[in-house]
């Protein structure tokens, strides 16, 4: 897939506007368990803590991808 494609694929799938609903709605249910997990599970917390940055950073690496010039470079910025 050339970097063109994989820019113009990303920027359709945003596009979407049930993407949008599906993710924000993983993020705010991941958000939610976290924050009603049992005050003593700390394990429950830190996995749905991980699960709102696994979202929000597909979330930021496909609009990044959708808006840049080198979509290569994708996958080399910090959490």
């Amino acid at each position: 897939m050339t970097p063109d494609e994989r820019k113009r694929a990303a920027q359709s799938i945003i596009a979407i506007p049930f993407f949008g609903v599906v993710i924000s709605e993983m993020e705010k249910t991941a958000i939610d368990c976290m924050v009603n997990a049992q005050y003593a599970d700390h394990e429950a917390r830190q996995a749905y803590a991980a699960e709102v940055r696994a979202i929000r950073k597909f979330r930021r690496s496909l609009e990044t991808l959708a808006s840049v010039d080198n979509p290569k470079a994708i996958g080399k910025t910090p959490v």
